[in-house]
């Protein structure tokens, strides 16, 4: 389970609301304390389901944003509809735990659908750091990125 309150995670940048491209899915695999808004996710068994993406995944499709209806520290379950955003937009994301960033610096796919700063092969970049962030080792944290894809 996340280590930090989740409210603000998943939520767009006003200035970017005309850019970001919206898409409703299911959420088929749950990644149990993870299934939240501003996590990445990707495409699960078909193209009506998605999933948690996790470290290292090259076919993440967008990140999770909150419902009107969802509490923001409550998991969605499985068949819940959710809502994709992606697009050149400027988004509250998660930072896995120990990391250090600097505005500027690529971000790319950790576990449970967080970012962090190293590569784990050769997947591509999916979002800029437009802030400077610190994890410890131990609890994750908010980070305001620009999402590339």
């Amino acid at each position: 389970m996340s280590a930090y309150t989740r409210s603000g995670q998943g939520m767009i940048s006003s200035k970017s609301l005309d850019k970001v491209e919206f898409k409703e899915a299911r959420i088929k695999t749950i990644d149990t304390g993870y299934a939240i808004p501003g996590r990445l996710v990707m495409r699960d068994t078909d193209d009506q389901h998605c999933k948690v993406a996790g470290a290292g995944e090259a076919n993440v499709i967008g990140f999770l944003i909150p419902t009107p209806l969802q509490d923001a520290d409550v998991d969605f379950t499985t068949e819940d509809w959710v809502r994709i955003g992606r697009g050149n937009c400027v988004v509250t994301l998660t930072l896995t735990t120990g990391q250090t960033i600097v505005e500027g610096a690529p971000l790319y796919p950790a576990a449970h659908g967080a970012l962090k700063g190293t590569p784990t092969s050769t997947e591509a970049s999916v979002a800029k750091a437009d802030e400077s962030v610190t994890t410890s080792t131990l609890v994750e944290a908010p980070i305001r990125v620009r999402w590339l894809q």
